[in-house]
């Protein structure tokens, strides 16, 4: 037995090896900050060394923490001088928003009434059950990484550093964690590593029924996974900066098939059944890895491959024609894999790089600042100085791999009989299956001749053993609520359902850290103070207040927001008898009845953003967990659990509105296309909807969601209220829609009171609605005149229109 694997017992029960040690001092990165630090910097050190002591273990820091603070941190003058180094108590620290820069004092509030000792009490309790129920260091290690948000209450808010509370103790943790496991001798030698799967796009729409729709947004996610676990059990889950991972399923799954017990202190149970990741993951790894990345592109082959093979099987034993030949050739030509690496090099090689590649960088200036920052009792630049630049290098050099990757050329055979048609979803593939289902509810059989993508996805919830009910369209037609009152199944008042696409804007910017705060709004009265005391300070100020506070732990903070909403925005889905389809970070696609789907993205921007106060219901065994968002902050429970994006991170929405029978790849299509006019024709923030009537006509409609702060969806549902309730008839808003609106743009008002005043028979019925009405017509009109740069016949147009369309969204067409 050689030394990787020898093992023997210490004296506290947990076994040990060469590879148990690696985990064992990657326990001691994970906690050699408490929790509670912000409370006690003084005795920080202390408290941590003795809740590691209650595990049996000693602490120790290296290298690992002083490039993590480098990191996370920015150069403050006086670290070194213990006279003169800048101190900032609990009741002196601000508390502030990491993607804001807005102040906290609700979430302030609620930690000045929490007694250190029993905080700490309560981590030590925890830490001790978690040990007792994992017998080796790296179970051990798993179990705390899952649950170290958790065992606190708003653990996720305390600072790692009191002067630049941007950043979250658990942040800085995780980023430590990370670099201990690519320490060499003394010497922390870690590289930042990103891979990407693809094409995202093609393989989703590729449909014709709910199941292929979403067998392609999980094919990417499960695919993908295979990478990250590679890297998660060979140096901890921890080293994912992006996409987040606490509380997500396939992690949970692989943890537990190691033996861990988690306790799963988590409140946002995870969903096995939505895709949850995004076809991207960035992670920190050892520079001398030089296999890793072979790893994790061998590891998406072979899921893929696996897969492919479990399909070929059952195709075998079925009654479904197929030609092996192609199906194997064509398994050949997916998915597409991307990678880029980057290393943690010296300070003057990043420099010079950067300087090379990027124009405008402000590396040069960054540079300066440290100078004059290390002068005056500063510590010195390392490699984690320049993380931000690092960042933009690997991202920068995979878009290029991207842009440059070359792809196979695509060549069959021509075969006899069944196979010389073209995949019928479009795959731009020959067909090499031949499916047949039964229509149950028509009594006929349908066939589709499918290329192997398509294939492998109608077969994917049986070969990953995932047992999920499919609401066909006319499932969800039926849950219109104008459906409700009919008895007879095959019969609607209401055939219509909305494909909804909704992805948050310039999320490329947020990741990138185009929309971080200035660490002018960040950083703490007391240091800006000290910059001001010499004129070399004065100057570094003046050129540091202008930086982004791009971070790795800005990186994970957006990355665990996205994960938080992803894992909850089913619920949203779900209360509006919708159907989650897919959800990985800021990209959602559901399904739902066509009379509840602007409500439903409505209420899902809201969350995503979290200023506006929403709230969302978890039933736990016999407990209910309650969620509820407002200023940007996550509370569960009442007590603060996370950041969400806060005001300035907004999300636009493609929705197409078609009949039931209407072609699944067709309509997600067409919601793809309205999503790129919300962003572009409505400038962003906004919605846009597509409806096809049965008669093949196509209406669009759409706007911000809101105009001076007034909600466009709920103001527009309210007035179609209004007019049932003063019974005013529908067709008013036809009236309205004069073929020459030009005539009465001077006597807009009067024309429409009029043809209003005509359908209402109460005086005071009409006074109220009719003033409702011209005040909300007016802001719309304002809206288009100036977001479209619209002419009035255009904008009032577009402003009826939009009415009209809400309108027939919750009736429909009788069938």
């Amino acid at each position: 037995m050689d030394q990787k694997t020898r093992r023997k017992r210490n004296p506290g029960g947990i076994i040990v090896s060469k590879r148990e040690e690696f985990w064992k001092s990657k326990i001691t990165a994970l906690l050699h900050d408490p929790l509670v630090k912000a409370f006690d910097v003084k005795n920080h050190e202390n408290i941590a060394g003795e809740i590691l002591k209650t595990l049996g273990i000693k602490k120790t820091r290296g290298e690992e923490d002083r490039l993590a603070s480098a990191m996370d941190r920015f150069p403050i003058p006086y670290e070194k001088d213990a006279k003169k180094q800048i101190h900032v108590s609990f009741d002196e620290t601000l508390f502030v928003h990491p993607f804001s820069g807005e102040g906290l004092p609700e979430v302030k509030s609620f930690f000045q009434n929490q007694k250190v000792e029993e905080m700490k009490s309560r981590l030590i309790n925890a830490l001790t059950k978690l040990k007792e129920k994992n017998d080796t260091y790296e179970k051990l290690f798993h179990s705390i990484w899952w649950n170290l948000p958790y065992i606190l209450e708003g653990s996720q808010f305390l600072p790692a550093d009191t002067r630049i509370a941007n950043h979250s103790i658990i942040d800085h943790l995780d980023v430590t964690s990370a670099l201990k496991g690519c320490v060499e001798g003394k010497q922390v030698k870690a590289s930042l590593v990103a891979v990407a799967i693809g094409p995202v796009q093609e393989v989703i729409a590729q449909a014709r029924k709910v199941k292929d729709l979403w067998a392609g947004s999980y094919l990417l996610s499960y695919l993908i996974y295979g990478a990250i676990e590679v890297v998660g059990k060979k140096y901890g889950f921890d080293s994912i900066i992006s996409p987040y991972l606490r509380g997500n399923y396939f992690v949970k799954e692989t943890l537990e098939s190691m033996g861990v017990d988690l306790e799963d202190l988590c409140p946002v149970p995870p969903r096995r059944e939505v895709a949850s990741l995004p076809n991207l993951f960035v992670a920190i790894v050892p520079s001398s890895d030089e296999e890793i990345l072979k790893e994790c592109e061998e590891a998406i082959r072979n899921r893929w491959k696996t897969i492919v093979d479990e399909t070929k099987e059952k195709l075998s034993k079925s009654e479904f024609l197929f030609n092996e030949h192609s199906f194997d050739y064509q398994s050949s030509l997916f998915p597409d894999i991307q990678t880029s690496k980057v290393s943690f090099d010296e300070p003057e090689r990043i420099v010079e790089t950067v300087r090379n590649l990027f124009t405008g960088s402000g590396i040069e200036d960054f540079k300066e600042v440290l100078k004059k920052v290390s002068e005056h009792a500063g510590y010195k630049e390392n490699p984690g100085t320049f993380y931000r630049y690092l960042h933009r290098l690997l991202t920068s050099k995979l878009a290029a791999r991207k842009m440059a990757r070359l792809f196979p050329g695509y060549e069959e055979d021509v075969y006899p009989d069944h196979f010389t048609d073209a995949d019928d979803f479009g795959a731009g593939v020959r067909a090499c299956a031949v499916f047949k289902d039964k229509d149950i509810e028509k009594d006929i059989e349908k066939e589709d001749r499918l290329g192997t993508l398509n294939t492998v996805k109608r077969f994917l919830p049986e070969i990953l053993n995932i047992r999920i009910k499919f609401d066909s369209t006319t499932d969800v037609a039926r849950n219109n609520q104008a459906n409700k009152e009919i008895e007879d199944p095959e019969k609607f008042k209401n055939g219509y359902i909305a494909v909804l696409l909704m992805d948050g804007d310039r999320m490329g910017d947020w990741m990138l850290g185009e929309n971080a705060p200035f660490l002018e709004k960040v950083i703490n009265p007391k240091v800006i103070e000290m910059f001001q005391e010499t004129d070399d300070l004065k100057y570094a100020w003046e050129k540091l207040k202008e930086f982004k506070t791009i971070q790795p732990a800005y990186h994970r903070g957006v990355s665990r927001t996205l994960g938080i909403f992803s894992q909850l925005v089913g619920k949203i889905v779900d209360r509006h008898n919708g159907m989650l389809v897919y959800s990985g970070g800021d990209d959602v696609l559901a399904l739902l009845p066509a009379d509840s789907v602007l409500e439903c993205a409505n209420d899902i921007r809201k969350f995503f953003s979290g200023h506006l106060e929403y709230e969302i219901e978890i039933e736990s065994g016999s407990d209910v967990e309650r969620f509820r968002s407002e200023n940007g902050v996550l509370y569960h429970n009442d007590k603060p659990f996370a950041p969400l994006m806060g005001r300035a991170a907004t999300m636009s929405a493609g929705i197409a509105i078609v009949h039931h029978k209407f072609p699944l790849q067709v309509a997600l299509k067409i919601a793809r296309e309205a999503e790129k006019r919300a962003k572009n024709v409505y400038g962003r923030n906004a919605f846009c909807v597509t409806q096809v009537k049965r008669s093949g006509q196509m209406i669009f409609a759409g706007s911000t969601w809101e105009i001076e702060e007034e909600d466009v969806v709920k103001r527009s549902l309210k007035i179609l209220e209004e007019m049932k309730n003063y019974n005013v008839s529908h067709r008013s808003l036809y009236k309205l829609l004069s073929p020459d609106f030009s005539l009465y743009e001077d006597k807009m008002e009067k024309f429409v009171e009029f043809t209003l005043r005509r359908s209402i028979h109460s005086e005071k019925s009409k006074n109220e609605f009719i003033g409702n009405f011209k005040n909300f017509l007016s802001r719309l009109l304002a809206y288009y005149k100036n977001t479209k740069k619209s002419s009035f016949d255009e904008a009032m147009r577009e402003a009826l229109e939009l009415l009209i369309m809400v309108y027939s969204m919750k009736r429909g067409e009788s069938q």
